[in-house]
């Protein structure tokens, strides 16, 4: 299955094909950014390293160099498919760490479960929206 979809480079770890250059890591960024996930998916460190190499490196040869590539780019190309989905999870996420956070001052101890908890994560997610969204059937 290939890591990226959209273009860039010839990346397919099922055939051992990795071939990424400073375009492809360009390419990469501007969709990331457009599609608002270049901030979320990717922490401070990662987009640092992403924006070192584009400007270092022309073509990534080195293997360890390689390896943590591919790891980030797979990681934006997964937020960037699933947008909407990776946006709510995010969303839900945060409420759910601060909720957590709330529950444990309240002396509730399972409460710090909560922040590792998906299903809570879209629940809150879904319903911080308001009663104006709803799902149609």
């Amino acid at each position: 299955m290939p890591f990226v979809q959209s273009g860039l480079g010839n990346l397919d770890s099922s055939r051992g094909i990795v071939n990424l250059s400073r375009s492809d890591l360009l390419l990469l960024r501007k969709t990331a950014l457009r599609r608002g996930v270049w901030f979320g998916a990717l922490s401070q460190i990662e987009r640092g390293f992403i924006n070192l190499t584009i400007s270092c490196v022309k073509k990534a040869s080195n293997g360890i160099l390689m390896r943590l590539l591919l790891r980030i780019v797979n990681q934006l190309q997964t937020a960037i498919r699933s947008g909407f989905f990776f946006r709510l999870e995010l969303r839900g996420r945060r409420l759910a760490e601060e909720r957590s956070k709330i529950g444990v001052s309240w002396g509730n101890k399972e409460a710090n479960k909560w922040a590792a908890d998906q299903g809570y994560w879209r629940f809150l997610a879904l319903t911080s929206f308001g009663p104006s969204w709803r799902m149609r059937s």
